[in-house]
């Protein structure tokens, strides 16, 4: 056997599995960008010792931005509409129609991006007046009134977030899956 011609089929091995090896370690690397700058949407709850006031806040408490492609507020199924605020108040107007509140909220509009650690209060109610609703009949609200924010990263990976009493974040098929099973 010629020299020459082992040198060169050598040659070829040598190169072929170091473009293997570079395209594996490549898609690793992105894989891990992915990983690295995923968002993580998340809720708290706050109530008051009085029971007068309760407050819900929104998190990222990912370790990448959010970029929202969907906003909506729902009660009983049936998706609020309006402009800004007109759905949040729509919704707070039938979930607690016999009582007097004041209330702050937030709007949150298509391609808003939330930075990772971001924390915004989603709604602050505070009763006034002579009657209070009890802590049973705010969790009742709440199990009827549902806020469903779609967002994505960076990288186009899809993912929701359903706020009700019993739901929680959930990516959406397609490349979340993929690395969440990493």
């Amino acid at each position: 056997m010629d020299w020459q011609l082992v040198t060169g089929i050598s040659s070829i091995v040598i190169a072929c599995s170091a473009l293997g090896i570079s395209i594996w370690q490549a898609t690793l690397s992105r894989t891990h960008n992915k990983i690295s700058c995923r968002p993580h949407l998340t809720t708290w709850e706050h109530g008051g010792t009085t029971e007068i006031d309760f407050a819900v806040d929104l998190m990222n408490n990912g370790i990448g931005p959010a970029v929202f492609t969907s906003f909506k507020i729902m009660v009983d199924g049936y998706a609020q509409s309006g402009e800004g605020v007109e759905p949040m108040e729509k919704a707070l107007n039938i979930l607690f129609r016999n009582y007097n509140y004041k209330f702050y909220t937030a709007h949150f509009g298509p391609s808003y991006s939330m930075a990772s650690k971001e924390n915004q209060r989603l709604i602050a109610i505070k009763f006034h007046g002579e009657s209070f609703p009890s802590k049973n009949e705010i969790d009742h609200a709440m199990k009827r009134a549902k806020v469903e924010i779609l967002y994505k990263s960076f990288y186009d990976e899809e993912f929701e977030l359903i706020v009700t009493k019993d739901k929680s974040n959930n990516p959406l098929k397609g490349d979340g899956d993929k690395a969440a099973a990493l």
